[in-house]
């Protein structure tokens, strides 16, 4: 019957200050719509623009032209937080609420019909993008969900191990625990050196570690504590040599740098596509490769990885719309282009903090190991969390608090609408407030 739906078938909490839009500024973004956006000029081509004090390498200061609307980030806010919540491009933003309109104009019949029919799209872009088959690819809400279905898919036993470290997210290592607790199963950490450079060292801790009661490997792609790059690709080999399943939380991966599943050769992959891909808030993907699905079979996929299935229930598919859009935002900008860019900045802030007294960047230096992600290690007597305030109120930069047990500091993440001009005032603001 038209109109139906078809039958066939979260971690740690982050925290941060309220930042206002003028209401020209929202009108402008959001009520105006799609015509009033597009009128706005945005770019649909990568387009550097240089400025003073650009770091010698590459000479990249910003991939966004100013005053073109891409985003809704006020012109005097520094934002360098994407690493928690990435800002929603404009394009995705409205992508996003123009399904939204179409949905309260005709709710069953836009929802089950066009929107559902854009959310399919959408998918299949973002597995496109991630070089896999879209019926390897599930839409989720965020990383940690996708790690819970994992978990919860793979029938573990009394006295089965899971191999994992010392510097997961609590939204990639809470599955776990709660399947020690509940199935018996044992879990061993491999502790991270901080900072860490040598990746045939971490392989030395992973083969040290693993046994013959391991049937899970789990392991961030880039660590939230210090933005440390691990070796999927050489972790997947280890895996398969011992009939493991490499299960792998790619929170700080996608959009950050180009991700390649046939490349990487993990049996699982998840994903938030509101950080690094600059998505809308609540979307999320899991890659199962696709001759490991009868290993890893989450209740939530008992009818198929399509985006609504009788097993999934509803979704919000105008954010799944919205991410499509994002992804396409990111491709024009180019993949590798946008990896260069947030890579170059962040050397460019590795080198002049490590250079400020009683700071240690525990980030990994210039090697394979590194990410757009910074962490700094600050003196004892310096209050984490009050340093990031007035980082706010004072300087206008936004910063991560990071509070791990293995790791406390303050992280910092750089992304395609940030310059060299905001890497400069981030360290005069540093200075400033830690002299």
């Amino acid at each position: 019957m038209p109109g139906e739906p078809p039958t066939s078938r979260s971690g740690s909490t982050e925290s941060a200050p309220e930042l206002g839009l003028s209401r020209r500024t929202f009108i402008g973004a959001m009520g105006a719509g799609a015509a009033a956006l597009s009128a706005g000029g945005a770019i649909s081509s990568c387009a550097y623009v240089h400025e003073p004090g650009a770091p010698a390498e590459g000479a990249i200061t910003s991939m966004i032209k100013r005053g073109t609307g891409e985003f809704m980030l006020p012109p005097d806010l520094v934002y360098m937080n994407n690493g928690s919540l990435g800002p929603t491009s404009v394009s995705a933003f409205d992508a996003a609420m123009r399904a939204w309109r179409d949905v309260q104009s005709d709710p069953v019949v836009q929802a089950w019909g066009p929107v559902l029919k854009q959310a399919e799209r959408a998918l299949a872009t973002a597995a496109d993008y991630l070089a896999c088959g879209v019926d390897e690819l599930a839409v989720t809400r965020n990383t940690t969900e996708g790690m819970n279905l994992v978990a919860q898919g793979i029938n573990l036993q009394p006295g089965d191990a899971v191999l994992t470290t010392d510097h997961e997210h609590a939204g990639g290592s809470l599955c776990w625990r709660h399947v020690q607790k509940y199935r018996g199963v044992r879990i061993d950490d491999v502790t991270l050196p901080v900072p860490a450079n040598d990746a045939d060292e971490i392989m030395r801790r992973f083969e040290r570690a693993i046994t013959p009661q391991t049937k899970v490997i789990s392991v961030s792609h880039v660590t939230y504590t210090t933005g440390m790059k691990l070796p999927i690709t050489h972790l997947a080999q280890l895996a398969e040599a011992h009939d493991c399943l490499l299960i792998v939380d790619g929170a700080q991966g996608p959009g950050a740098m180009h991700v390649n599943m046939r490349d990487l050769r993990c049996h699982a992959y998840a994903t938030s596509a509101h950080k690094w891909l600059l998505a809308p808030m609540g979307t999320g993907l899991l890659y199962l490769r696709k001759d490991v699905q009868d290993r890893i079979a989450p209740m939530m996929l008992a009818q198929g990885m399509r985006v609504y299935t009788g097993a999934s229930g509803t979704r919000d598919l105008p954010a799944i719309v919205g991410m499509g859009a994002a992804i396409d935002f990111m491709r024009d900008k180019g993949v590798e282009r946008v990896a260069q860019h947030a890579m170059t900045l962040r050397n460019d802030l590795y080198a002049r903090c490590a250079a400020l007294p009683n700071v240690e960047v525990a980030s990994p230096g210039r090697s394979q190991l590194a990410s757009p992600l910074v962490t700094l290690r600050l003196p004892p007597s310096v209050n984490h969390a009050g340093l990031a305030r007035r980082l706010h109120d004072r300087h206008r930069i936004v910063v991560k608090v990071l509070s791990h047990p293995a790791l406390k500091g303050i992280r910092i993440s750089s992304h395609v609408y940030n310059t060299a001009d905001h890497v400069d005032q981030l360290v005069r603001a540093l200075r400033a407030e830690l002299s």
